[in-house]
């Protein structure tokens, strides 16, 4: 569970950071919330860069080789296959994402938001 959502995490962190603000940027900042609530945790990610709205993006042909490939998409590709839910709330301006993860176990959300399952 914890790999799941490290690795949406990265995906959205990496891609705000790369996409969202010019190379020179010098106060590229993101914004990151994580609010457990009994089997679920929900993860805001906002930053100032700029506005972006990938989910009309389509999803890349994974039966095609890497080397193939278009270049893009997969990191948005990979996120939808982690979460259980994204949305993208209107921001005037840069960007907002939030994506919702569903365990099992109770608690589990909240471990992950206080870091005990990170040892």
């Amino acid at each position: 569970m914890i790999t799941r959502v490290l690795a949406a995490l990265d995906e959205l962190v990496v891609n705000a950071l790369t996409h969202g603000y010019p190379p020179d940027a010098p106060n590229a900042l993101v914004s990151v919330t994580l609010m457990p609530s009994g089997e679920r945790l929900v993860i805001e990610l906002v930053d100032g860069g700029a506005p972006f709205d990938p989910l009309p993006s389509p999803a890349p042909d994974t039966g095609m080789g890497v080397e193939d490939r278009s270049i893009g998409g997969r990191g948005v590709h990979l996120v939808r296959q982690l979460v259980d839910c994204a949305g993208l709330p209107r921001a005037l301006t840069g960007f907002v994402a939030i994506v919702r993860f569903s365990f099992l176990a109770s608690g589990v959300a909240q471990d992950i938001a206080s870091g005990h399952t990170l040892q």
